[in-house]
This record gives structure tokens, sequence and C-alpha cells, in this order.
């Protein structure tokens, strides 16, 4: 004879075990947000992130002229700090042929290294020493991404300018 419709398959999920992997897997958004208020919190008032926005600044203005030449960049501050790139090409629009950028707390890579970050720390299963040694090489790379993104606006705007001048 046949199951009726009501009756529970072995396999099934009960309500309970639903619950406990609700729960578990709800963590993560909940974090998720949680990171992203204290983010916020920390960023508000501007240049928060200064050292790191400082050093990625001046990594990119030194690979900028050691791939492009002496007079592709200059390091300047905006807000006090020198975190201003000045870049120079006889294409960029202006009286100056120059584009000027800042490297700020947004655009650190610090939120992406937190949200990795805050990711990895949630991995159950897995020793804290082994944590954060993944977070350290993950945040490393995300560092490393982040300044070959920076070193190539360089030659993708002389490109653009140089296509529509």
């Amino acid at each position: 004879m046949g199951k009726t419709a009501t009756a529970q398959a072995s396999d099934d999920m009960s309500w309970g075990e639903v619950a406990q992997l609700g729960l578990r897997y709800g963590k993560i958004p909940l974090a998720l947000l949680a990171v992203e208020a204290l983010y916020w919190f920390i960023t508000q008032p501007s240049d928060t992130l200064a050292l790191v926005q400082v050093t990625e600044a001046y990594i990119w203005n030194e690979l900028n002229q050691l791939m492009f030449g002496e007079g592709a960049s200059t390091l300047s501050t905006y807000n006090g700090w020198l975190t201003r790139i000045d870049f120079y090409h006889e294409s960029f629009p202006g009286a100056f042929d120059s584009v000027s950028l800042y490297v700020s707390d947004e655009c650190a890579g610090v939120h992406e290294m937190i949200f990795i970050s805050t990711l990895v720390l949630m991995t159950d299963g897995v020793t804290q020493r082994e944590k954060l040694k993944a977070i350290g090489v993950l945040c490393g790379i995300v560092y490393v991404l982040n300044i070959v993104r920076l070193v190539a606006f360089y030659p993708i705007a002389v490109e653009g300018c140089l296509a529509n001048p």
C-alpha cells in the first residue's frame, strides 16, 4: 500500500532540525550586519584608517612612477594626509594635464578585509591559529589586489583620454 500524503518520510527533516539549521546559518548574515555597523562607525569621521590609506597611496605612487616614469605622478596631501595622487599626461583634460585622486577609507580595501575575516572567524571545525593564519594571508591578498587595481587606473585613464580627446 502507498503512504498517505500526511505521513512524514523517514529522510525528511523535523522542524527542530530546520530551526537548528536556521540558527546556525542565520548567524552569518547577523554577524556581517554587525561588522558592517562597526565598519560604518569607525569610518564615519574621515581618514580614520589613515595609516592604511597613506601606505597604499605611497605604494601606489611609487609603483606608478616605476612603471610609467618619474613624471607620471606625484604624491601630495589631502585633508592633511599624504593620500592624494596627482597623475600627469598630456592627454589629460585641464590646463595642467593632470587628474587627481586620493585614497579614501572606502578605497583602502579594509571593508573587504573585515568582511572576509568575519567569514573566516565564523568557520566551524578550524583551530584559532589556522583561522588567524588564513586571515593574514587573505588580507594580504586583498591588499595586493587593491594595489593592482589602483595601479591599473593610470594606463586606463591615458588610453581613454587618447581615444576621446
